[in-house]
């Protein structure tokens, strides 16, 4: 009984001490947010209105969809933090001391946040970024010009055949691996 409530509280004490891959805030990070967020205040009642700026996305368990949602994420966070760092003031002989350097210290936890952002992005989501560099011109689409309407219909075919195939493909795919694994164990 000792054993097990000692091999417990082991198990525990790691599990605090010990950061958990992928689920860890570095405290410098944390403490940078919280330090922007004191100079971007805003009321609770607009912070906490139900509609966050980036909601939840794809909960399917597909963990390719949430990738390429995260990868999305990160890039409008990208954008989001460079905009910020532009409408900084900037550091002029004649400005006042403690405007000078409340806009450098921002412009430095803000810079620190994007490098961190950009980081991950590119460990991690590089692949997934490509695919949404492709993605952006189908939104631009003009949907109204009757030339890009008769080359869509003439495309339909080939690109209809591609979508009603891939669901296929990717069961066969997903047929492929479960049988390697029954024969891999």
């Amino acid at each position: 009984m000792v054993a097990r409530v000692t091999t417990v509280m082991g198990w525990c004490l790691c599990m605090a001490l010990c950061q958990v891959k992928g689920s860890y805030i570095p405290a410098d990070m944390n403490r940078t947010i919280q330090n922007l967020l004191d100079h971007y205040k805003i009321p609770d009642r607009e912070r906490f209105n139900g509609h966050p700026i980036f909601p939840r996305g794809p909960s399917s368990g597909d963990l390719q969809a949430e990738m390429i949602y995260m990868s999305a994420v990160l890039q409008t966070y990208d954008q989001l933090l460079n905009q910020m760092l532009q409408q900084l003031p900037t550091a002029t002989p004649t400005s006042a001391s403690t405007s000078t350097s409340t806009s450098t210290s921002l412009r430095a936890q803000l810079s620190y946040l994007l490098k961190k952002i950009t980081a991950l992005r590119t460990q991690y989501y590089r692949k997934h970024e490509e695919l949404l560099k492709k993605l952006q011109p189908l939104g631009n689409v003009q949907l109204t010009s009757t030339v890009v309407q008769s080359k869509a219909l003439w495309e339909l075919i080939k690109v209809y055949q591609e979508a009603s195939s891939l669901p296929d493909r990717l069961e066969l795919l997903r047929r492929r691996r479960r049988q390697a694994q029954v024969k891999g164990h």
